[in-house]
């Protein structure tokens, strides 16, 4: 360590501050019980699947159990 870093401290970096950032966001949603984000999984993983196979339907839903949420994704392929 040099007398610099000793003196005023290192800031922390960008990677770990996105990741504190993501962690409470997550934290946030699951507490509130919102899934906010599931129309965008939607749309991105029919347009992933739809790369390599046809998608007749693609259903998310998600169940909570005592401590655990689930996140079920059901594609029919046609």
């Amino acid at each position: 360590m040099s007398i610099l870093s000793l003196l005023f401290g290192s800031k922390p970096s960008s990677a770990s501050q996105a990741k504190v950032r993501l962690e409470s966001m997550l934290a946030k949603e699951r507490a509130s019980n919102q899934f906010g984000y599931l129309p965008t999984l939607r749309e991105e993983l029919l347009e992933v699947v739809s790369r390599y196979a046809r998608v007749a339907n693609l259903h998310i839903t998600t169940t909570k159990n005592h401590n655990a949420t689930h996140l079920n994704v059901d594609i029919t392929l046609g």
